[in-house]
């Protein structure tokens, strides 16, 4: 199944990207690489359910 995004970088803070990233009908705003990798890997290893890479696995269904 092929996953598209958009990056926008808005900033670069502290060395690091700052930003939106785009795609499934969700944005989601970082504030680093590390927070954009994370997302962009739970985003395609989990169908349906858009939250942040770092949250518990039971608050999702």
């Amino acid at each position: 199944m092929e996953k598209r995004f958009e990056v926008v970088v808005t900033s670069t803070d502290n060395h690091t990207w700052q930003g939106t990233l785009r795609g499934g009908g969700e944005d989601f705003h970082f504030q680093s690489e590390v927070q954009l990798l994370l997302e962009m890997v739970h985003r395609v290893h989990t169908e349906g359910c858009l939250r942040a890479a770092w949250k518990a696995a039971e608050e999702c269904p």
